[in-house]
């Protein structure tokens, strides 16, 4: 029942988004849960992961570097061709390139945590590309637009260190300690991660409901074409046989390479090899999903607004 209700979560995103775009008055008043919910969240999913995994994780620099290159030099480019295909007005174009340009954020993790994707990546990700971006973002934004914009540096660090880093660490040394007694709460986490994301999407859209009235449809249009090349970039890298399911008992209980055991030889590490693999597609997958979010919910109307929008697509914390 658990896994058929958390399974569903692109329904219960996409209902409550149309509830909170109708009844937008209640949900407006809960802007104040956004952050909490938004912790809670990266501290369970700290108590599925081990230092294991990201010492696993600092050991392939080249597909960190890899998921840099595509989120800051494909996706501001691609979103910046697929504005001028579309013609948009010059304001919603310089929103696209800014969220083309922006880091990482908690809803991709929150993605690759319920797709059972190399979580312990898409966070050391969305930590480095947030970094990055304070240099990155601004820069891209003037190479591509010709208009200067201001990057909140310590707004968004201190998110990145509140909303992510503190949590994660909480939970993962939490995990570690106490591994065996956490497994009941680890079995329905990835529901209330659920419950907790669709309540934050219902807040924001509650919050944006009078901008997306006006430019919903340019919007979705633009935000979901810019992300196919994103998507299509993990997604070709998948193996024939990488649709196989993990032979793991404990469905939810953690990510990484305990939940696939091969076994020892050039059999075992090539199985290894390609199921890393899918969840790089996964991951890839995810972060579009969470960039063309990022600009449904914001969709800026002047660079004032595109901040705001950077930020929000960052952590949607705004």
């Amino acid at each position: 029942m658990i896994q058929t209700l958390t399974r569903l979560f692109p329904l219960w995103a996409v209902l409550f988004s149309v509830f909170a775009f109708l009844f937008p008055g209640g949900l407006a008043q809960l802007n104040w849960a956004i952050v909490p919910l938004l912790m809670l969240i990266m501290f369970g999913m700290g108590m599925t992961l081990t230092w294991a995994d990201f010492a696993d994780v600092a050991r392939r620099p080249g597909v960190i570097g890899a998921g840099m290159l595509l989120q800051f030099l494909v996706m501001p480019l691609v979103a910046l061709v697929v504005g001028q295909l579309l013609a948009l007005p010059p304001e919603l174009l310089l929103g696209l390139v800014i969220v083309g340009a922006c880091p990482g954020g908690t809803a991709s993790n929150v993605i690759c945590y319920l797709a059972r994707a190399d979580v312990a990546l898409s966070i050391t990700m969305t930590s480095i590309s947030t970094l990055v971006a304070v240099v990155a973002t601004p820069l891209l934004v003037w190479v591509y637009q010709g208009q200067s914009i201001e990057v909140p540096v310590m707004s968004m660090l201190g998110s990145l260190v509140q909303i992510v880093l503190l949590p994660v660490i909480a939970g993962t040394l939490l995990n570690s300690l106490f591994h065996r007694p956490l497994e009941p709460v680890r079995a329905v986490f990835p529901l209330l991660s659920v419950a907790a994301i669709v309540l934050v999407i219902g807040v924001i859209v509650a919050l944006n409901r009078d901008r997306i009235a006006l430019v919903g449809a340019a919007v979705i249009a633009g935000g979901g074409a810019a992300q196919r090349p994103g998507a299509g970039a993990g997604l070709r890298r998948r193996p024939a046989d990488a649709s196989r399911p993990a032979p793991c008992p404990h469905a939810g209980d953690r990510s990484g390479d305990a939940e696939f055991r091969p076994g020892r030889g050039p059999g075992g590490e090539a199985l290894l090899r390609r199921r890393r693999a899918a969840r790089g597609a996964v991951q890839r997958l995810a972060q579009s999903v969470r960039v063309g979010a990022g600009l449904v919910l914001a969709a800026p109307a002047t660079v004032k607004d595109g901040n705001a929008a950077c930020r929000s697509a960052a952590g949607l914390a705004d």
